[in-house]
């Protein structure tokens, strides 16, 4: 029995649209599956809406092979919430998510449709047809739940056509993910997304602006589903052992939610590892830097045998490291790597340029991973270089390991703290409070010193110096040659005494 209404709307349509559409089954369902799918077959409204909502899926699917700019896409979202905010009726918001999910469809439908178009009218004349062509009304067609992909064919002379996505699978997706696909997609010959399409859904804006979308209006259902979609991409492509394209995306993605999804779907996959590890040993770059931004203590150990002590391949994997939020074990490995340089290629590379280069763009983590190593290393080298290290990163979490070297009996790791610690930003710490022994006193103040603290000016101003000496001092930023001599004048000239 069909389901009539006085009108040409149905209460119940978003929901049949959430359910056999985008596939919604949790507890926000506003009806169990089978009562939804009972009034689907009365009501001629919600089976309407479905069929004409499939179709569009399909279209967008087939069609969409540009790609939109992310200025634009923000513009028209938040023209299209503006509208709607002003409007007199507030939405439920359990609708949000359905229409801002076919907003993008209809989007994306339209900017397929518009190109197109242009693609039609930019054919050369000999190409059009010589007469219009008329066609008899034809009954609109309904797509059926499966759409069959006929095989391709031979080769011909004509250029080939992309053939269509197919919409049941996308339609087995969450909305997200198949607009990303559907969105990302160029020109193809197969009917299914290649681990390419997966790698350049998973790098597209169309993700992040979605989060950034639900992050501001709190749309809770949508953030969740936007994260499923970079969870299911990144699957894919550890699934289809895609290295080249995994290590282009692992390389190119910011630290954000994809590319902990990304990490975490590795991390999972003893293959994908094992495959990593072998094309490291082959010296592939795209699996180097996988390697690299992925970490592990098997992939690590992996990078340093590939390293082998070469300055070049050292700074090759340091290189990837740059703009990698939390990496287990990245501070050791830039350690490990300065090791083998430095005792494999000592009489080749200077140790002071080594740690500067394979330390440079270090963050925080990496400071609090080199401390906890001088902290506990038994070889005096491996501490050395730490604490060189450390100044290095110059980050102010390095003080309290610095501040205990800086007191231990052995002057000359002493030393090498007291110039890491002229290292850090001024003003970032409450190194100047510390109070030590004569002897030592007279190291924190030339670190202090290098770095322009105020404390070392007023201690400046008691010493008894030349003009020259006074200025050498005032002007700070000490070489490791440079600092000693400052530690004597301050130690020689009576500034090292009391607090």
């Amino acid at each position: 029995m069909t389901e009539i209404h006085d009108t040409d709307r149905c209460p119940l349509t978003d929901a049949v649209l959430a359910q056999f559409l985008d596939g919604a089954n949790d507890a926000t369902t506003l009806l169990a599956r089978e009562e939804l799918a009972l009034h689907r077959d009365q009501c001629a409204v919600c089976r309407e809406a479905l069929e004409r909502a499939r179709r569009l899926d399909a279209l967008v699917a087939a069609t969409a092979d540009r790609h939109v700019g992310e200025a634009r896409v923000e513009l028209w979202l938040e023209q299209a919430i503006a509208a709607r905010s002003s409007g007199s009726a507030r939405v439920a918001p359990r609708r949000v998510l359905p229409r801002l999910v076919a907003a993008l469809l209809l989007l994306g439908a339209g900017v397929a449709l518009g190109l197109a178009g242009q693609a039609w009218f930019s054919r050369p004349s000999h190409e059009l047809p010589s007469a219009p062509l008329v066609r008899a009304p034809q009954p609109e067609p309904r797509v059926p739940d499966r759409v069959a992909v006929a095989p391709i064919g031979v080769e011909t002379v004509a250029a080939p056509q992309a053939a269509p996505v197919d919409p049941e699978w996308l339609r087995g997706l969450p909305a997200p993910i198949a607009i990303a696909e559907a969105w990302s997609l160029r020109t193809r010959r197969a009917p299914r997304p290649s681990s390419e399409d997966h790698a350049r859904a998973l790098r597209a804006p169309l993700l992040p602006l979605a989060e950034s979308v639900a992050a501001r209006w709190h749309l809770v259902g949508l953030s969740r589903a936007t994260r499923a979609a970079a969870a299911e991409l990144a699957a894919a492509l550890v699934a289809e052992r895609a290295v080249p394209e995994l290590g282009a995306a692992l390389a190119e993605l910011p630290d954000d939610f994809r590319l902990s999804a990304l990490r975490e779907a590795v991390s999972r996959s003893n293959d994908c590892v094992q495959l990593l590890r072998q094309r490291v040993r082959a010296g592939e770059s795209h699996a180097l830097a996988a390697a690299a931004r992925l970490g592990g203590v098997s992939l690590d150990a992996e990078l340093l045998a590939f390293a082998d002590g070469d300055p070049e391949r050292a700074a090759l994997i340091t290189d990837a490291l740059r703009g990698v939020g939390l990496r287990p074990g990245r501070g050791e490995l830039r350690l490990r790597l300065l090791d083998d340089v430095v005792a494999r290629g000592r009489e080749l590379v200077p140790e002071t340029d080594a740690i500067a280069r394979l330390f440079a763009g270090a963050g925080e983590d990496d400071a609090a991973q080199v401390a906890a190593i001088v902290e506990r290393s038994r070889s005096a080298a491996q501490r050395r270089r730490g604490l060189l290290a450390l100044g290095v990163i110059g980050s102010p979490l390095a003080t309290p390991t610095l501040l205990r070297t800086l007191r231990s009996p052995r002057l000359d790791e002493a030393r090498i703290a007291a110039f890491a610690l002229g290292r850090l930003p001024r003003g970032g710490d409450d190194a100047a409070d510390a109070e030590l022994e004569p002897r030592r006193r007279a190291l924190l103040l030339a670190a202090l010193a290098s770095r322009g603290e105020l404390a070392a000016r007023q201690a400046i101003a008691s010493l008894t110096l030349t003009d020259e000496e006074r200025e050498f001092l005032r002007t700070g930023h000490f070489t490791l040659d440079q600092f000693d001599i400052a530690v004597r004048l301050f130690r020689e000239r009576g500034g090292a005494e009391g607090h």
